[in-house]
């Protein structure tokens, strides 16, 4: 049984994941590293499939789909600093592996396609300890499948996800930007609920960003950061509550995924359409924080790069932001000001990263803010420096007078 189960696990993502050190999980709980990790992980999956009555679905299509968005590149990791609070980061790509057929992987977790003891489809995702990810299966039971992914059992102790299976094959990556962005907008409307007392807040994560920034850096204009943390501190200061809302705080075009072609109440035809019907699409692999719906947009901001600069960098991220902004009932200037604080948290992490790594191997479309821990960051083909000078990029972009 063991060498079938080590047999699940694809040796590009045992990679990625050995060598990590561990990263604590909060004041009182310890992480455990990469390789520790690796050596549980086939009894974890053979736990999760006894603890839940799943057999491997070897037929699976997963075999040639991706659960999030297909990248076949190896995981950038420089594991050497500790992630802060309320991070954003792996983003879950996938890639598939020879010899792992019913296997996905992401940067920080492992996704099995498994069937139900009464035939259903799922999927079985075990995930490396991190930050990140202890309070996913909180905001997924919350949101009760009203626009993210159903969650059908937890094993928080394993950090073990049983989850509805979607179509790996249709995100959000090949649609309209203009239809895109009215889906993710209507999906954070319908995923905006009270928050959880379980979760980090933005107003700490604020004021961290605040107290963190205060050095500065040649490779960032200055005035970038001076105003970013302007910003910061006045959103600080005002009446609006940061605090009350459990946002996604990491909804890009690769995290929304249609429902499956067979699911008896998906409109396939709807979808294929691309038509903005929110019903049709789920949000997947939440960073979940307690925030206000403003500090969700950046995401669908700098990701799809290649498409933002392929004519006018400013006409494009204007549209954007205002097609997401009116979709999602946020104000446009708070998404504005909190996409601006997130471009130069990000630009700072790339500048760390760039003393602890020669390159990245990761594609910039999937890259997320809010975690100084570079080994949380998607997989990407562009390197640290390339990544720096495109957020400065977007940082001029969104200048108000721009």
């Amino acid at each position: 049984m063991t060498s079938a189960l080590d047999a699940l696990v694809p040796a590009r993502f045992a990679a990625g994941i050995r060598g990590r050190t561990a990263v604590a999980i909060d004041a009182g709980t310890p992480g455990v590293d990469g390789d520790a990790w690796l050596r549980r992980l086939p009894g974890l999956l053979g736990d999760a499939l006894d603890r839940w009555e799943l057999r491997v679905d070897t037929n699976s299509a997963q075999t040639t789909t991706r659960h999030t968005t297909t990248r076949h590149a190896t995981t950038r990791h420089a594991n050497t600093r500790k992630a802060r609070t309320a991070g954003a980061t792996h983003a879950a790509e996938t890639a598939s592996d020879p010899g792992a057929a019913p296997s996905r992987y992401g940067h920080c977790a492992l996704v099995v396609a498994v069937r139900r003891a009464d035939g259903t489809p799922a999927a079985l995702k075990l995930t490396w300890p991190h930050p990140e990810a202890r309070h996913e299966h909180l905001a997924l039971r919350a949101w009760a499948a009203d626009g993210a992914v159903r969650l059908l059992a937890a094993h928080p102790g394993d950090w073990a996800l049983l989850l509805e299976r979607l179509d790996p094959d249709r995100d959000l990556t090949g649609v309209p930007e203009d239809e895109a962005c009215a889906i993710i907008g209507a999906l954070l409307r319908r995923l905006d609920r009270p928050t959880l007392p379980q979760l980090d807040t933005l107003s700490a994560w604020t004021r961290h960003f605040v107290q963190d920034s205060a050095a500065p850096d040649p490779r960032l204009p200055r005035r970038f950061i001076e105003q970013a943390r302007a910003l910061a501190s006045d959103l600080l200061a005002d009446d609006e509550p940061l605090d009350d809302r459990l946002v996604h705080t990491d909804l890009h075009y690769a995290n929304v995924l249609a429902r499956r072609a067979d699911d008896p109440v998906a409109d396939t035809a709807g979808i294929l359409r691309a038509r903005p019907d929110v019903t049709q699409w789920r949000a997947i692999d939440p960073k979940p924080m307690a925030a206000e719906p403003a500090f969700a947009l950046w995401p669908a901001l700098h990701n799809r790069w290649p498409e933002a600069i392929d004519g006018d960098l400013h006409w494009n991220i204007r549209c954007r932001l205002g097609w997401l902004s009116q979709a999602a009932d946020v104000d446009e200037d708070r998404a504005r000001a909190w996409a601006i604080i997130r471009t130069v948290a990000d630009a700072r992490d790339l500048m760390r990263d760039t003393a602890t790594t020669d390159s990245a191997t990761t594609d910039s479309a999937t890259t997320d803010l809010a975690t100084t821990d570079p080994a949380h960051r998607p997989v990407q083909t562009t390197s640290a420096a390339e990544l720096l000078g495109q957020r400065v990029r977007l940082l001029k972009a969104l200048q108000p007078d721009a």
